[in-house]
């Protein structure tokens, strides 16, 4: 494959033409974005077990209660998105619609340009707060998604840095990973498509990684290689190619849980999920029985009605956020008055810090395709140990031909910085503490490494510096970690203290951290070793 012709832009010509990129929303669209996506049906009111959310923790606390025979409702806020024959299922990523984003009128990517949007149920939620932005993902699958598919296993001296004593990690490693990566079919990119032009840019990361003493690996992903082969040799439509990701894949090559977790706890016959539906309010019944407030919503987020559900068993996983919420809410109400005073402490940002490296000189490709393939692991960094991960950006599905001549990047760090969520009861909402100086240890960290980077490879100039002026993001994570973090809210199986039968089981059990990697193996694992244990000591042999 030939090289597209290169075109070199300073900063001040990018962001000028990035933003020509949006007048694409002004132009009429073919079909109604829209169109056949399903509606919700009518849950029973009472189930056995009732799961919130439908992410890495609700997907696996799902199938294991499916498998075990047990009827189970699991709710979802979010839509479902089937890939179509059509392959129209997402909004597109250069000229994004009201699919991209959870009900704004504006989307909410990280870097600039926004670009206006109807108000819609769209797939990817920020969540703002006064020094912290959370990128949350909402639809059947959830945070899946709009994930970038990134599968990676912390190391046990990371690991036990991070979590409880409790938690083995040899029993993670030895059995819970595993069950995880092979439900998703992770695996390295495929030669074909790791030595064609559309990786180039992840070429020159290794080179000057390598100029620098330092390592990268490729990375474990949650896609089916099959597919974006096949849009290589032009047998399916473009997608991982032109940089889809982060709104969804339109030809499903994203091994996202509603394809595997999801699509086999609704083959046992025992599941049925629903979206649409919103859990507003929780409380514990005095016949023993959890009480739900559900919303039920139309595609535009309007309520169309309230009513009540119950379970015998409850299993929150709506996320760090939502979980969070729904509990600290539920103890500043008195309806779960004895949840302990843990509730909402142990926030952390998974060390997420972005940075964007410009002017090398060899150029970094005219095409880069999604996923992110390699890591770069500085673990024996002076700071704090640090991943980068090289992401793709994709100005040729803006501007063909043109080389951004630049490196994208996604820091994760080994980072101790924690928050707390507190509940505002005047807005009837959650808030976020988060000091100013959180990631500043991940900063140091990353600006370290950035320096070895550049000073072994000739060409390179400072970081960018469109988006803060340090050159690094330190306001946003896609890694929200905690709010309910096991052994403190929880036992270290998710059985939540004070309620019999109540469970946390997704990403707010992380200490706030994920321990130098992406969180969704880690989550999925967690949630597989919970619910091993919750299955074979709560429920009734019968069930």
């Amino acid at each position: 494959m030939q090289k597209n012709k290169k075109k070199h832009f300073n900063r001040r010509e990018f962001i000028g033409l990035g933003a020509l990129g949006t007048m694409g929303l002004m132009l009429p669209q073919c079909r109604n974005p829209y169109e056949d996506i399903p509606h919700p049906t009518i849950p029973s009111y009472h189930t056995p077990a009732i799961v919130i959310g439908t992410g890495f923790g609700g997907a696996v606390a799902a199938l294991r209660l499916g498998q075990a025979g047990i009827k189970t409702t699991v709710l979802e806020r979010g839509q479902e998105w089937p890939v179509t024959n059509s392959y129209d299922t997402f909004s597109d990523q250069v000229s994004p619609d009201g699919r991209s984003t959870w009900l704004r009128n504006e989307t909410v990517l990280p870097l600039p340009p926004h670009s206006s949007i109807d108000k819609y149920t769209g797939v990817l939620e920020r969540v703002d707060f006064d020094t912290m932005q959370i990128y949350t993902g909402a639809g059947v699958g959830g945070g899946s998604l709009v994930y970038g598919g990134m599968t990676v296993q912390p190391r046990q001296d990371h690991f036990e840095t991070i979590f409880p004593s409790e938690i083995d990690y040899a029993e993670m490693d030895a059995i819970y990973y595993p069950r995880v990566k092979s439900m998703l079919n992770a695996s390295v990119i495929s030669d074909i498509l790791k030595n064609s032009d559309y990786y180039h840019f992840a070429d020159i990361f290794h080179q000057q990684a390598t100029n620098a003493g330092l390592n990268t690996r490729l990375i474990d992903l949650a896609y089916d290689w099959n597919i974006v082969e096949q849009e290589l040799n032009g047998s399916m439509p473009e997608s991982a190619l032109k940089g889809e990701l982060i709104y969804g894949n339109n030809n499903g090559c994203k091994n996202s849980l509603d394809k595997n977790y999801l699509a086999q706890a609704r083959a046992t016959g025992k599941v049925g999920i629903y979206a649409l539906h919103q859990v507003d309010e929780i409380t514990k019944k005095s016949d023993g029985r959890f009480s739900l407030q559900v919303q039920k919503l139309d595609e535009f987020g309007n309520v169309l009605d309230t009513s009540e559900m119950t379970c015998d068993y409850l299993f929150l996983c709506a996320g760090s956020v939502g979980t969070t919420k729904l509990l600290l809410k539920a103890k500043v109400k008195n309806k779960l008055p004895l949840l302990n005073s843990f509730v909402g402490q142990g926030w952390g940002s998974n060390g997420n810090v972005m940075f964007k490296r410009q002017g090398i000189i060899t150029g970094t490709g005219t095409i880069q395709a999604n996923p992110p393939i390699r890591a770069l692991e500085h673990y024996n960094n002076p700071h704090t140990p640090v991943l980068i991960e090289n992401a793709p950006f994709p100005i040729g599905a803006i501007l063909p031909g043109v080389d951004c001549y630049c490196l994208l990047h996604l820091g994760v760090g080994l980072d101790t910085a924690r928050g707390h969520y507190f509940y505002d009861q005047v807005n009837d909402d959650i808030g976020l503490f988060w000091p100013n100086t959180g990631n500043d240890t991940v900063v140091q960290a990353l600006d370290h490494t950035v320096n070895m980077l550049n000073d072994a490879n000739w060409g390179v100039e400072s970081l960018d510096i469109t988006v803060d002026p340090s050159g690094y993001t330190r306001d946003f994570t896609y890694h929200p970690c905690g709010g309910a973090v096991i052994g403190d809210v929880t036992d270290y199986y998710g059985r939540v203290e004070g309620y019999n039968k109540m469970y946390v089981v997704d990403g707010a059990l992380m200490p706030g951290s994920s321990a130098c990697a992406n969180p969704s193996w880690t989550i999925a694992a967690l949630a597989e070793r919970c619910m091993d244990n919750i299955l074979a000591n709560d429920f009734p042999a019968s069930s």
